[in-house]
């Protein structure tokens, strides 16, 4: 939840200084906002599912839901989730 919380503020700061170049730049800066969130997005949930991994691989475990193994890798894939991961939906980065 802190994870999104954070990406919010990031996202809403940049949008914010945007819209303030507007009347300046046009639509260079709304072009630069969407780029910079996506430039600072996508490696934000990379790091964030490498972090819940521990910077290690998953391993295939067989446990059952009383196991703690089991909540941590159930963790993990509630963690990883991410409005961004929508748009490799059918490609190899996903």
């Amino acid at each position: 939840v802190a994870a999104q919380w954070l990406i919010l503020f990031l996202t809403l700061a940049i949008w914010d200084r945007a819209l303030n170049y507007y009347t300046e730049w046009g639509q260079t800066a709304m072009f630069a906002a969407v780029m910079l969130t996506t430039a600072i997005g996508i490696p934000f949930y990379i790091f964030l599912e490498r972090a819940s991994l521990g910077f290690r691989r998953l391993k295939p475990r067989m446990a059952t839901i009383y196991d703690p193994v089991f909540w941590r890798h159930e963790r993990h894939w509630k963690l990883s989730d991410s409005p961004i991961m929508g748009l490799f939906t059918g490609t190899p980065f996903r």
